[in-house]
């Protein structure tokens, strides 16, 4: 007896093979993880990093001495002076009151004491412009890192 082969027409029309169909699922799966991981990689590559230094401040009376006690990430430290009336003024790590380019002389262990009541007055501050014979309301350290500035560390009275 000879057996005949009976095709239905659904086994004709089967479709992509399972094979291919995985083939298809791996490479959108590979897409997929090279546009998210260039993503990810340029967020990383965008954000910056900020100054980082330490700094104490310890009152006497009317007296604050600003001592620069480290310096981790940092092309220049600042200090800048704010009086009552909103002027402010650089001091450099000498006590002597410059524009922001020359105070770049901060190292770690320099300190100068500034007189709260009266700016220049029995302190170590000279050469002010804006706040000298005022009262300091707020001493601001500053850090600058490839151009950028941060706030390291405020005193206010």
């Amino acid at each position: 007896m000879k057996r005949k082969q009976i095709q239905f027409e659904d086994e004709r029309k089967r479709g992509v093979s399972p094979v291919i169909g995985v083939v298809l699922m791996v490479a959108v799966t590979v897409i997929l993880a090279a546009v998210i991981g260039t993503f990810v990689i340029s967020l990383g590559a965008s954000t910056s990093a900020n100054a980082q230094a330490g700094v104490s401040f310890s009152e006497d009376g009317d007296d604050v001495t600003v001592l620069l006690t480290s310096v981790e990430r940092a092309d220049n430290i600042y200090v800048q002076l704010e009086d009552e009336n909103g002027e402010t003024d650089f001091v450099g790590s000498d006590g002597d009151g410059n524009d922001r380019g020359d105070g770049a002389d901060w190292e770690v262990g320099s300190s100068v004491l500034i007189n709260t009541t009266e700016a220049g007055d029995g302190d170590d501050l000279s050469n002010l412009d804006d706040v000298e014979d005022e009262e300091i309301e707020r001493i601001i350290v500053i850090g600058e890192l490839d151009g950028g500035d941060t706030v390291i560390s405020t005193w206010t009275e």
